[in-house]
């Protein structure tokens, strides 16, 4: 170095460095004021004196290529970074490891240590993983797992992200078999998130967040594979790499408990949250609110900085304010609380909500009203048949055309025999629901299907009836491409391409929501299927009409109407409005994390639309059926997000679109995509992802 430089140099450097240190205090003081921070810092130190825990990694390394075992078991446990880049974690202070899904990975070298469930090499039986990442990019990855080239047979245990949705695996079974268990809603791209897996004697358990969502029986091992190096971020080089962040990953040679699991999961930051201080505010019933006596609704709420854990006490005063009537002592706070209208009509009413353990109150900022009663029927299932003669399906079309009801297609890739490419295109019909006449076999066989000659076999397609004729208006993504085509039939045998030479101009798209209305048949909403179909990523929210199936006119819906969706079943005309019941939308590579909506909106025209409920009180859900019947609104059963299994097995109906009721004691198994039909005074229920060909109808009981 050149020596006259060096008066100019060292000052610059001694500047930098008392800059990095003024930086590096502010970003531990940072830490130190996010929630959950100190907490962590404790358990930390727990866990590195704990003798249960095999290997714990802080990733607090923030350098170099080697992550520290900081267990007592200690540097015989550290693993070696390839391609990884260090990052910022959990909070300013906490380091991470950013995986980039393509090369990235770290592997701990094969040690007994590794597999505690192994009592044959002095293990315990049991063991627990606890891992804190951030998945940037969603798909097939690994977590973590001890396996040989990425077979899971082959070794005892991994924690795996299949089809961005959570697994826990369980080799070395006898027979070489596998056990698994898996959660049924995809992990969340962006947000911290805690997931574990832990073994006994008995059970395979897995967590999402502190909470359990799969659990199954398992066997004993056989042997362990202890040649396998533990791999966090791939199975291998290069394959099912995980794209994100990690910031913590813990081994313990024992099963923990769900409390233990659950309150490690609390060591996180909270939300972002908005400026102010900690408070809640009443979101609905507003003032202009009339809600009938035994309707049900939602007392909904937004809290700030408000602990969540924080539970809620909620009244009502119908005599504005002077009095109160408690509701329920301890609600979550989850924003949302069901209520049934039980007061008596009154012009003078409040709702109160209080927080039970810091005290914030919130009311409401005007009196709303409780109107009369509506007068509701009673109704009651009669089951007609749980073996109908065609076979098992969901999605399948569900018309009543001349006094008959008519199943068309269908879904079911367990059933190769009727559906031998998944779906199907044969077509029954019934005039009482338990004698059904197969009109059109199957011909969707092979890859000689002339697609031009007959419609191809699909499921969740568009399906009405108009002008004299049974219709099917587009189609799926299951054949690996999207149906532009429209199809018509008079008799349900012969079946006219009628937009033969001329695709639908609204394309690609599937799972959109047909009906005719004001003589026109509708296209509404949809989405592209990149997984299944390629192509780029669309979710829409427009509307198509046509008189001929050929010809289609885009109709341009004014602000603000529904957000975009599809997945909604049958559909409902009524009081001579559109109406639109929840609905969502389906998963991509993209956008892991489906939707699933529970408000109604309506239109006379399709342009203007008006919101009647932001959030009915049934479930979000979206492979759910609507119809009308008996001069009343039904949404029945679908798939949501509330429910493990997620199927459903609910009825609510409604005169108005504001004011819903349940139907109690369904006697059917839970389900979607079943076929509704309304058909000689009855509401009938028919099939769906139950996978039972069951024929139930609803009477009204006179």
């Amino acid at each position: 170095m050149n020596r006259y430089l060096l008066p100019v140099i060292l000052p610059a450097l001694l500047v930098t460095a008392t800059l990095l240190v003024v930086a590096e205090e502010r970003t531990v003081k940072e830490a130190m004021e996010m929630p959950g921070w100190e907490q962590w810092q404790s358990e930390r130190e727990s866990r590195m004196n704990d003798p249960s825990v095999v290997a714990y990694y802080d990733f607090q390394d923030g350098t170099g290529t080697t992550l520290k075992n900081r267990s007592q078991t200690g540097s015989v446990l550290d693993g070696m970074i390839h391609e990884g880049v260090w990052g910022e974690g959990r909070w300013p202070g906490k380091k991470a490891l950013n995986f980039n899904g393509k090369s990235s990975r770290i592997e701990i070298p094969a040690h007994d240590l590794l597999c505690p469930i192994d009592k044959k090499i002095g293990g315990t039986g049991e063991m627990t993983i606890e891992v804190w990442m951030k998945v940037t990019r969603s798909g097939n990855a690994a977590i973590v797992g001890k396996l040989l080239d990425g077979n899971a047979s082959s070794g005892p245990y991994a924690l795996w992200m299949p089809a961005s949705r959570l697994a826990a695996y369980m080799g070395r079974q006898p027979g070489n078999q596998v056990i698994t268990t898996a959660d049924g809603d995809v992990i969340d791209k962006g947000e911290w998130i805690h997931v574990a897996m832990t073994i006994d004697d008995q059970m395979l358990c897995l967590y999402r967040n502190g909470v359990r969502v799969g659990i199954e029986k398992r066997k004993t091992i056989s042997t362990s594979n202890n040649d396998a190096p533990l791999r966090i971020g791939a199975i291998g080089k290069g394959v099912w790499t995980f794209s994100g962040l990690m910031d913590e990953l813990i081994i313990f040679n024992k099963a923990l408990a769900d409390a233990d699991i659950e309150r490690h999961a609390s060591f996180r930051p909270e939300t972002a949250e908005t400026a102010g201080p900690p408070s809640i505010t009443l979101l609905a019933p507003h003032g202009n609110d009339r809600p009938a006596a035994q309707s049900w609704h939602r007392i909904r709420w937004k809290s700030n900085k408000v602990n969540a854990r924080d539970s809620l006490k909620i009244e009502l005063s119908t005599d504005d304010g002077q009095t109160w009537k408690q509701l329920s002592a301890a609600a979550p706070n989850t924003g949302e609380f069901l209520w049934q209208v039980k007061a008596s009509p009154s012009a003078n009413c409040r709702i109160r909500v209080a927080a039970n353990e810091s005290g914030l109150v919130a009311q409401s900022d005007r009196a709303f009203s409780i109107g009369p009663a509506q007068d509701v029927p009673a109704y009651e299932w009669v089951e007609v048949t749980m073996e109908a003669p065609f076979a098992a399906r969901d999605g399948l079309g569900a018309l009543v055309f001349k006094g008959r009801m008519w199943v068309i297609g269908g879904w079911n890739p367990n059933d190769k025999k009727h559906f031998p490419r998944i779906c199907n295109n044969e077509v029954w019909s019934s005039r009482d629901g338990l004698a059904w006449t197969l009109e059109k076999p199957n011909s969707f066989l092979d890859q000689s299907f002339d697609a031009e000659l007959d419609w191809e076999g699909r499921h969740t397609a568009g399906y009405v009836v108009f002008k004299n004729k049974m219709w099917i208006v587009g189609g799926d993504a299951n054949q690996g491409h999207y149906m532009f085509d429209v199809w018509n039939s008079g008799d349900g045998k012969t079946w006219n391409y009628v937009n033969k030479g001329k695709p639908v101009p609204w394309g690609p798209r599937a799972i959109h929501h047909t009906l005719v209305f004001k003589d026109k048949i509708w296209v509404i909403g949809g989405q592209t299927m990149p997984a299944f179909a390629g192509g780029e990523e669309r979710f829409y929210r427009d509307i198509w009409t046509t008189t001929d199936g050929i010809t289609w006119k885009q109709v341009i819906p004014k602000e603000p109407y529904w957000p975009q969706r599809g997945i909604i079943g049958g559909n409902v005309v009524f009081k001579d409005r559109i109406w639109i019941l929840g609905g969502g939308t389906y998963d991509t590579p993209e956008t892991p994390r489906r939707k699933y909506f529970n408000d109604v909106w309506s239109s006379a025209d399709g342009v203007n639309w008006e919101c009647h409920v932001e959030k009915s009180p049934w479930e979000p859900r979206q492979y759910h059926d609507v119809g009308v019947f008996d001069g009343r609104m039904w949404v029945l059963e679908g798939y949501g997000p509330g429910n493990r299994p997620a199927n459903r097995n609910d009825v609510w109906h409604s005169s108005d679109g504001q004011h819903w009721y349940p139907l109690p004691d369904t006697p059917w198994g839970a389900r979607h995509a079943a076929g509704v039909f309304v058909h000689d005074s009855a509401l009938w229920l028919v099939a769906g992802n139950n996978m039972v060909p069951d024929v139930w109808k609803l009477v009204r009981v006179i």
